[in-house]
């Protein structure tokens, strides 16, 4: 396992991101790991190696390195806890309706039910859309701008046209979880 050790108070921290996690392939000691195949799987989180490796401990079995932030995890953090990201725009005879932070109800023009959610990640934010039905949840697409997946929301409302609408189905409930 490869844990991020605070440099701060020496406690091992698990985060978001869901550190710790494995290192793939059999190795004797964390000695025996290629620095190159560590330095990797940091920067993979967001994370740069800014010094040289060390055994560590009192049995010699972690080693540790000085880590900095990257910007795409500095990026990540202010997307992730900075402000709320700003409702999308609809057309005329659509309805959206924020249901907490990164997710919206859409009603298409046709009166068919969307899902539209955002995420941040390391690589930018995540957009997706899917059709909410009595037999559950499809997704109709997802990428990295609104937009994008506001446009393959309407297409798929347009060619559900000719099927039986959601019209006749309750309109949901939720309850936002506190913040």
């Amino acid at each position: 396992m490869l844990a991020y050790v605070c440099g701060t108070c020496g406690n091992a921290h698990d985060d978001v991101l869901g550190r710790p996690q494995t290192i793939g392939g059999r190795y004797r000691t964390p000695l025996s790991v290629e620095r190159d195949t560590l330095a990797a799987l940091v920067e993979k989180r967001g994370w740069k190696v800014t010094g040289s490796w060390a055994a560590h401990g009192t049995r010699g079995n972690t080693m540790r390195a000085p880590i900095a932030p990257t910007s795409a995890y500095l990026t990540w953090v202010d997307a992730m806890y900075g402000p709320e990201p700003a409702m999308p725009k609809v057309e005329v005879g659509e309805r959206i309706t924020s249901v907490q932070r990164g997710w919206w109800d859409v009603v298409s023009k046709e009166g068919h039910r969307y899902e539209l959610t955002w995420r941040p990640t390391l690589t930018g934010p995540v957009w997706s859309v899917r059709h909410r039905s009595t037999d559950g949840f499809e997704t109709v697409a997802t990428t990295g701008m609104a937009t994008t997946v506001l446009t393959g929301m309407r297409v798929d409302s347009a060619e559900r046209g000719n099927q039986a609408g959601d019209a006749g189905d309750p309109e949901p409930v939720h309850v936002p979880l506190a913040s």
